[in-house]
């Protein structure tokens, strides 16, 4: 099975040089947490009719949406967004981490595609599947779901189709110290530029 390439973030993604002006207009790739429920559900919202069906698989309400952000398991799984330097989500991936498996879905706003948010939220999953032990990451999306089926191919993902569902598979290498050390430096730079993302939205929002 193909293995994910687990390679550094592109030049349009925020990394380690938080602090650096120049980069200010750049996206970032963050894990979130219980805190920013209402900006996923924004992000959410935001999705046309269609989208939303592609993103669950059917049909479904804002007041269905709430309800399985208010359920989303913080404590177990993990949630990573692109998130922009005015503090909005524009893309949004959930990895479901179960004893054996890691399941990947994804969703990207309309405006911000075309831009390898897919594929960077991608190989964040990846990245923290593969630290926590998990040996094949999948992603399951409907046979119409063009855009998820580019990023499987583009992933070297294995796909198996049948007339409901597809199912893309990759494999992950085994976690490493140096893995597990790089995982959590970068995340907490990002953890700082997103909390300094967020500050600078309700600084602009509440000023005068």
């Amino acid at each position: 099975m193909h293995k994910l390439s687990l390679s550094e973030p592109g030049p349009a993604f925020r990394s380690a040089d938080y602090m650096d002006n120049r980069e200010e207009s750049c996206d970032l790739v963050a894990q979130l947490g219980p805190s920013h429920r209402s900006r996923i559900l924004a992000h959410l919202v935001e999705l046309s009719e269609d989208d939303r069906r592609l993103r669950f698989g059917h049909q479904i309400s804002e007041a269905s949406m709430a309800r399985y952000v208010r359920g989303i398991r913080f404590f177990r799984d993990a949630v990573f967004g692109v998130v922009d330097p005015h503090g909005q989500v524009l893309g949004f991936a959930h990895l479901a981490l179960g004893d054996d498996d890691a399941e990947f879905a994804l969703s990207v706003s309309a405006a911000a595609r075309r831009r390898g948010l897919g594929l960077e939220l991608l190989r964040r999953a990846g990245e923290h599947a593969r630290n926590r032990g998990h040996r094949v990451m999948t992603m399951v999306y409907m046979p119409e779901n063009t855009a998820l089926a580019a990023l499987a191919h583009k992933a070297g993902m294995h796909i198996v189709c049948e007339p409901s569902e597809c199912r893309a598979h990759i494999g992950l290498e085994p976690g490493t110290p140096a893995s597990l050390l790089g995982e959590a430096w970068r995340e907490t730079l990002a953890a700082i530029d997103l909390g300094l993302r967020l500050g600078r939205t309700s600084a602009s929002v509440t000023s005068a």
